[in-house]
């Protein structure tokens, strides 16, 4: 018998889907011409192992996107050095010696914990999202077992999200595939339907599907410290026999939800790739036409005579002898404007470099190494100029939260 609350949640989750319809033709869109690993929007169970490239003719988005995500990271989130302080929003604190020296102690405290943890891994995978579909989802969790903090990218075609009154996601549904493996490690047998106790018993690699909300409780209260009295209410519910496997909470929300850029009336994001989405769809199109006129001038059909047929030697420095003027050999008249889809295909692809402010990364990236202070302070200016939006959403939709976050998980910790 399905659990109700399981049941109003699937229901929910329908919801979620349909707002999220849209996006996913568009996503889908992106996911065939910029970065078709990614894949999975237009199939219900996307195959492992199989190529999904079968529209890609030209590597340029794909490779600014990476270069973008790759400087992004390297310049803003590099592990080789203190990207961030902790200070106090009230500036007074901040004169005091003792204070300082406490959020120096935390600073370093949370620095410890991304070390250990598998962040800046995971990091890069987020901002490529970010930078191609619009929304990129961290889910952060506590591995208590090993006394560290986890992240999780996870894929944007798992991702349902809803906003608050001030733009902030506090909902989010993640519908996801889990081994029968998987779920008798992460619930335990007593919690799991018999379907899948049998299904693990033939087959362990077998898959099913879950779906994992996490919405504001309607029940929150801070004075208790029981799970289901926290701020966000988690539900893990095994969405084939409609029923709870986990009930619990979260002081804070584990989901941290990216949108590079965003329009005021939309809950998720759009991107460089949105943007740039039909001269990306061009170029694909201009290097598909260009290839067989590249492949005409570089070998060209002839004109031969009926009587030498199989008597051609053609292969470097060959000699093919004749003895009458109307058995030479020519060239057929091909005559295409190659340079002319050549130079369309470069402006367009500086145009598709400029979505992803590849001239920018490499201007830095070329930049000398030794430089002055000013030319330092120079350089962290174009940074906040031309990376201002990114940097800004980034902040807001993921390190401020993020922090908040382990701030919380070190200090019940202790």
């Amino acid at each position: 018998m399905a659990d109700q609350k399981a049941t109003d949640l699937i229901e929910e989750f329908g919801q979620l889907k349909q707002r999220r319809l849209p996006y996913d033709i568009v996503n889908t869109e992106i996911q065939q011409n910029v970065i078709p690993r990614r894949t999975g929007f237009d199939v219900a169970h996307p195959g492992r192992g199989e190529r999904h490239d079968s529209q890609i003719y030209d590597g340029s988005a794909l490779g600014a996107l990476t270069l973008m995500a790759q400087g992004f990271q390297g310049y803003q989130l590099s592990p080789s050095y203190r990207w961030a302080k902790v200070k106090s929003t009230f500036e007074p604190l901040m004169k005091m010696r003792d204070v300082r020296l406490w959020l120096s102690k935390v600073g370093d405290v949370l620095f410890s914990l991304l070390g250990r943890s598998n962040f800046y891994r995971e990091m890069h995978e987020y901002i490529m999202d970010a930078g191609s579909f619009g929304t990129a989802t961290l889910f952060i969790s506590e591995d208590t077992k090993n006394a560290r903090v986890w992240f999780q990218t996870r894929h944007p075609r798992e991702i349902y999200i809803a906003e608050d009154e001030n733009e902030v996601v506090n909902v989010v549904f993640r519908h996801t595939e889990m081994t029968f493996k998987q779920m008798m490690e992460a619930f335990g047998e007593d919690t799991l339907h018999k379907d899948i106790k049998n299904g693990y018993d033939d087959n362990p690699y077998d898959t099913t599907m879950l779906l994992h909300t996490v919405k504001p409780n309607e029940h929150f209260n801070p004075d208790k410290e029981d799970s289901k009295s926290m701020k966000y209410e988690s539900t893990y519910i095994d969405i084939v026999n409609e029923m709870i496997i986990r009930e619990s909470g979260f002081n804070e929300n584990p989901y941290a939800v990216w949108r590079f850029y965003k329009n005021s009336d939309e809950e998720y994001g759009r991107s460089p790739a949105w943007d740039a989405l039909g001269d990306i769809k061009a170029i694909h199109q201009y290097s598909r036409t260009n290839t067989p006129t590249a492949q005409l001038l570089a070998n060209p059909p002839m004109d031969i005579s009926a009587g030498r047929r199989g008597l051609i030697i053609y292969k470097p420095g060959a000699r093919n002898y004749r003895e009458m003027d109307d058995e030479k050999i020519d060239l057929m008249p091909v005559a295409p404007q190659y340079h002319v889809g050549i130079d369309r295909e470069n402006q367009v692809r500086e145009a598709i470099e400029r979505a992803f402010y590849v001239p920018f990364f490499l201007m830095m990236a070329n930049a000398e190494k030794q430089m002055t202070a000013t030319e330092i302070m120079r350089r962290d200016e174009e940074k906040a100029v031309i990376l201002g939006p990114m940097i800004t959403g980034l902040n807001h939709d993921t390190l401020n939260p993020m922090f908040d976050r382990l701030f919380d998980i070190a200090y019940r910790a202790g």
